[in-house]
């Protein structure tokens, strides 16, 4: 059975630097059979899958030992089966560091 939606998941990083975040990077695990898992984890064996990267909007700066907490959600574009529509949303533990959303779409088709 095809996937068409990922609900709604939290994600928290932690930072252990000051430093501006540009991008978030993903990976993914999937039982294709019983028993038989796809894994695009860069710890596992390389396919011709990759890892995600979920490039930002403007940089968000995080403080040393700010943790950035987060959800993203995933659906399949309604246009394109192959595409998803993704929202990210994030935002740090520091007061007065704001919750950004973005919506991107992520084009598997080429």
């Amino acid at each position: 059975e095809d996937v068409q939606s990922v609900p709604r998941t939290q994600f928290c990083v932690p930072s252990h630097v000051r430093a501006e975040v540009h991008a978030f990077v993903g990976h993914f695990d999937v039982e294709l059979t019983e028993g038989f898992w796809l894994s695009t984890s860069p710890a596992d064996e390389p396919t011709h899958w990759r890892q995600v990267i979920f490039y930002l909007d403007h940089p968000y700066h995080v403080t040393q030992d700010e943790a950035i907490h987060g959800a993203m959600s995933l659906k399949q574009a309604a246009d394109n089966p192959r595409c998803w529509d993704i929202t990210l949303e994030y935002g740090g533990d520091v007061v007065g560091a704001g919750k950004h959303t973005q919506r991107l779409t992520l084009d598997v088709s080429c």
